[in-house]
C-alpha cells in the first residue's frame, strides 16, 4: 500500500510498505527530484526500513519461476543466510551524497556508511566512510572452508575517481578472522593507493604469532608492474596454529 504525491518533477513518497507473505517485507519513504537534464544536479532522500528477507522461501519461488541468473554455487551461499533483516538511508545531492546500510543475519551483522563531496565530480570527489563486520562468516560468502568467522572495523578516507589519479588510505582492526581452523586476533591492516602506487602494511599481534608485513606495487608507463615485499616473523607457534601437525 502506497501513498504518492507528484509535482514538478518531485516524487514524494510519503510510505509505502511492501511485502510478499513469507518472502519479504519493508516500509519505504523518501523524496526524489529528478532533473531530465543531467541526474548530477538531482536530489533525493529515500528511507527503507525494517528489512525482512526469508532467502531461503525467495529462493525457493525464485526456481519455480524456471528464471536463471544465479549460479549454483550463488545459490548455496543465499540458501545459507537463511534470513536477513536490515535498514538503509540514502541521501544524494548536486554537492553531497551519503549511504548507511545495516543488515544482520544469523550468519553475523554488518554496518557501512559512506560520505562524498562533489560526488558527481571524478576529480573534485573527496569521499570518508566505514565499515564494521561482526562474526560475519566470510568462508560461506566466498565458498572456502579456508575461512571462518570474522569480525574488523575500517575506516576509508580519499579524493579523486580518475584512475590514475586516486588518492585513498584505508585502516582497518581485525579483531579476529578464522583461517584453517585457527581464530587469528588483533590485526592492523593500513593501505594506501596514490595514483599509480599501491601499498600495504599488515601488523599480527596475536598471541601465537607475531609479524610485520609490507607490500608495495607500482604500475609504470607501458604497462610494467613492480612489486617490493618484506616480511618480518618476530614469533610464531606453528603448533598452536595449526601449522603443524601431531
Amino acid at each position: 500500500k502506497t501513498n504518492t504525491s507528484y509535482m514538478a518533477g518531485v516524487a514524494r513518497v510519503r510510505q509505502a510498505e511492501l511485502w510478499s507473505p513469507n518472502i519479504f517485507k519493508l516500509t519505504a519513504y523518501g523524496d526524489v527530484n529528478v532533473n531530465s537534464d543531467s541526474v548530477s544536479t538531482s536530489t533525493s532522500k529515500l528511507v527503507v526500513s525494517n528489512i525482512d528477507i526469508n532467502a531461503t522461501r525467495a529462493l525457493y519461488y525464485y526456481g519455480l519461476t524456471g528464471l536463471k541468473g544465479f549460479k549454483e554455487s550463488d545459490i548455496k551461499k543465499l540458501n545459507a543466510l537463511s534470513h536477513i533483516t536490515g535498514n538503509a538511508v540514502v541521501n544524494t545531492s548536486p554537492v553531497k551524497a551519503d549511504a548507511s546500510v545495516t543488515l544482520e543475519t544469523f550468519r553475523g551483522k554488518a554496518f557501512a556508511q559512506i560520505s562524498a563531496d562533489n560526488p558527481w565530480d571524478k576529480d573534485r570527489v573527496r569521499y570518508n566512510g566505514m565499515l564494521s563486520v561482526e562474526d560475519v562468516d566470510v568462508g560461506l560468502l566466498m565458498g572456502s572452508t579456508l575461512f571462518g568467522k570474522l569480525s574488523m572495523y575500517s575506516q576509508l578516507e580519499g579524493k579523486g575517481r580518475r584512475k590514475g589519479k586516486i588518492d585513498a588510505r584505508m585502516s582497518s582492526h581485525i579483531s579476529s578472522v578464522g583461517i584453517k581452523g585457527y581464530s587469528y586476533s588483533d590485526i592492523d591492516v593500513n593501505t594506501t593507493l596514490n595514483g599509480d602506487t599501491f601499498a600495504s602494511h599488515i601488523e599480527i599481534n596475536d598471541p601465537n604469532i607475531k609479524a610485520t608485513a609490507s607490500d608495495t606495487l607500482v604500475r609504470h608507463s607501458g604497462g610494467r608492474y613492480e612489486n617490493t615485499l618484506n616480511m618480518y616473523l618476530d614469533r610464531g607457534h606453528l603448533y598452536n596454529l595449526g601449522i603443524i601437525k601431531d
